[in-house]
């Protein structure tokens, strides 16, 4: 609303209104006649008067300060987590001819995809959001399942690839490639310093084997990574250090069970930092009569050019993005209400409302680095975040944080399924046992049944009563349970 008109409505409840500059109150209402009032009545009345002037008192108390109602909390989470076609309406010109190639949640994937891939290529840009800076660097995980379309992600990675060949001349660190070890990762972040890195990859458990036995160190320089924190990370024998200023964008796709090694739990600090997408659609596909690769290729080689060029320009200086106070207001608000929906509703997903907001500026600065393009010449340090900018982070932020709350019940779900399920050497071996046995006796079955070694077995033994199919009482076992999940 129009701070004029904000103005007006502010004013009329205590009976105001604007008329050529000047107020005016009860204009309708003529003015009194001034009567001279003899010495003696003015006496008489004293009295009356004052109980006039309570009553008057109580009347603008009640007239001009009327209670004021509480807004009610309009916030709602989508029903489905796929985006709707207000997103698409609003989403960067730049990238809707490519959007069209695509439909329903593939549609989604690459959208997402390519605004994180954009946000690994404007490192000279910042945003300050509650007081700390922040550059575009985006995190995104898809979860689905095999052949489910999780390979769209990868989009994000062909409208730059022409940007990639070049950086590897100039920054060989930029790209990271899944299958590293967690030492390397360290050295390519912090070689590649204020240029940033980007990594892109479709087999999570490709990163999860790698960072196994490391988990701790790699949650640990994601998190920090997301706030641009320098990193240090004790080893045996080895101090590493990350930059001073790391800028990492990551997206990644895998499986539910592929992910929980590399994410941890929801619980867990690096969940809030990222976007998640969860595939739901994993039907059959019908292949499409309209052959579209070649002109799908040949959109993507005019958006190679562009942010090449873009790249190029936008980063020749350091830039600043920043939002109108009516825009701090209004994404302020947003969150609050979506922070109060999840507590009332009891959903554990505050903190990631909280971080929220810093995803919502990068996406924001983004989008405005898209529209107002041409703007950015050598002399404009600063810009305005566009409103065409700000109504799209919103209009997306609800399907965020619903794919949030979402993407945590599978990781929730996968993690109860894996605890009590068994590969088939596992299960061959609870089949061949009695239903109580003593360990040799046990071992002794088994080994004859199916030509297991000794120490197989007695390994199956402990994982078996550790997830709960067998129950051990000094040297004897009963089965619990002899089916699996």
């Amino acid at each position: 609303m129009p701070a004029g008109d904000w103005a007006q409505k502010g004013l009329s409840i205590y009976g105001y209104s604007f008329s050529e500059g000047i107020n005016t109150k009860d204009e309708e209402t003529t003015q009194e006649e001034l009567v001279e009032t003899p010495e003696e009545e003015k006496h008489s009345t004293e009295k009356d008067e004052t109980v006039n002037v309570l009553e008057v008192k109580e009347l603008s108390k009640s007239e001009f300060e009327p209670e004021l109602e509480v807004e009610a909390n309009d916030f709602e989470l989508p029903d489905s987590t796929q985006l709707s076609d207000e997103v698409y309406d609003l989403a960067p010109d730049d990238l809707k001819p490519l959007l069209s190639f695509f439909k329903d949640e593939n549609k989604d994937i690459v959208l997402l995809s390519c605004l994180t891939s954009l946000s690994s290529i404007f490192p000279n840009v910042s945003v300050i959001h509650r007081n700390d800076l922040y550059y575009p660097n985006l995190y995104l995980l898809v979860i689905g399942k095999a052949a489910s379309g999780k390979g769209n992600i990868l989009v994000g990675k062909k409208i730059i690839r022409d940007l990639l060949e070049e950086f590897k001349t100039k920054n060989p660190d930029f790209h990271i490639a899944g299958n590293i070890s967690s030492s390397k990762m360290i050295q390519r972040l912090a070689g590649s310093g204020e240029s940033g890195n980007l990594i892109i990859e479709t087999e999570a458990d490709t990163i999860s084997q790698n960072f196994k036995s490391e988990w701790g160190n790699f949650s640990s320089i994601l998190r920090t990574s997301f706030h641009h924190e320098e990193a240090n990370i004790d080893r045996v024998g080895l101090k590493e250090k990350l930059s001073q200023n790391p800028k990492l964008s990551l997206a990644i796709a895998g499986t539910p069970l592929q992910l929980i090694p590399l994410i941890g739990t929801p619980e867990n600090g690096l969940y809030s930092r990222i976007m998640f997408y969860n595939i739901k659609k994993s039907g059959w596909i019908d292949d499409d009569e309209n052959e579209t690769y070649d002109a799908q290729e040949e959109e993507i080689a005019r958006l190679n050019k562009l942010f090449l060029d873009l790249s190029s320009s936008v980063n020749s200086i350091a830039r600043r993005m920043k939002l109108s106070r009516v825009q701090k207001k209004l994404l302020n608000d947003n969150l609050k209400k979506a922070y109060e929906y999840l507590v009332e509703a009891g959903l554990e997903s505050e903190d990631t409302v909280k971080r929220m907001g810093a995803i919502l500026v990068r996406i924001f600065t983004i989008y405005t680095i898209l529209e107002i393009k041409d703007e950015l010449t050598e002399d404009k340090s600063e810009f305005d975040c566009s409103e065409n900018a700000f109504n799209f982070g919103l209009s997306l932020f609800p399907y965020l944080l619903k794919s949030s709350i979402e993407s945590a019940n599978v990781f929730q779900h996968s993690q109860r399924k894996s605890k009590t399920s068994l590969n088939d050497t596992q299960k061959q071996i609870l089949e061949a046992l009695p239903a109580s046995f003593i360990s040799k006796e046990g071992v002794e079955i088994v080994t004859e049944k199916l030509r297991c070694s000794v120490s197989t077995v007695n390994k199956t033994h402990s994982v078996l009563k550790d997830k709960g199919f067998l129950r051990k009482e000094g040297f004897s076992y009963e089965k619990v349970k002899t089916t699996t999940s």
